[in-house]
């Protein structure tokens, strides 16, 4: 049998929050919980910068809470917490358009300053600030092959590939490299 390969993954509140209750059965709630259960199960890992951590204890669920200790319980949980990137904030608020725009995308910068000190993959459901980001990201080389990846936007596709190693595919990527033909 192949080792499975862990990869080490932003998680962000808004997953945790949805996550509800085992009991809810709305797709969105379903989606996030049998993602964050594949996550454990694949034995992929998640960072938790001091940022995060504070969404999450504003936004956990009573599952999220419970998948949390147990992540923390088989050590799939890394902590990091030196987490503000003052570079990276200085070059997103230079591209955005607009001082709201701006707004959504400080709120979420924190996502992408772990997943630079991660494997470059974040899990969320903010579709919104993902679609400023894969902008900024068309000046900003450095965030472009962050993975960004909603649980609910084609849920099965999304264990299907966490199953196959969460390995960076162009579609989930914030601005994929173009290779150039030779």
């Amino acid at each position: 049998m192949p080792l499975k390969t862990s990869k080490l993954l932003v998680v962000d509140a808004s997953i945790v929050h949805a996550a509800g209750a085992t009991d809810q059965v709305a797709a969105e709630s379903r989606h996030c919980r049998e993602f964050l259960k594949a996550v454990r199960r694949i034995c992929h890992r998640i960072i938790m910068t001091d940022a995060i951590n504070q969404e999450w204890r504003k936004h956990a669920s009573v599952f999220s809470a419970d998948w949390r200790v147990s992540m923390v319980s088989i050590r799939k949980q890394t902590i990091e917490t030196a987490d503000i990137d003052d570079d990276l904030r200085t070059l997103v608020d230079q591209v955005s358009p607009a001082p709201a725009v701006t707004a959504i995308m400080m709120k979420d910068v924190i996502l992408l300053e772990a997943a630079l000190k991660a494997d470059r993959i974040v899990a969320s459901m903010d579709d919104q600030a993902r679609g400023h980001f894969a902008a900024a990201a068309k000046r900003i080389e450095r965030i472009q092959e962050i993975v960004w990846v909603n649980p609910c936007r084609d849920p099965e596709q999304v264990i299907e590939w966490l199953e196959g190693g969460a390995k960076p595919r162009a579609s989930y990527q914030l601005h994929p490299k173009r290779r150039r033909a030779d």
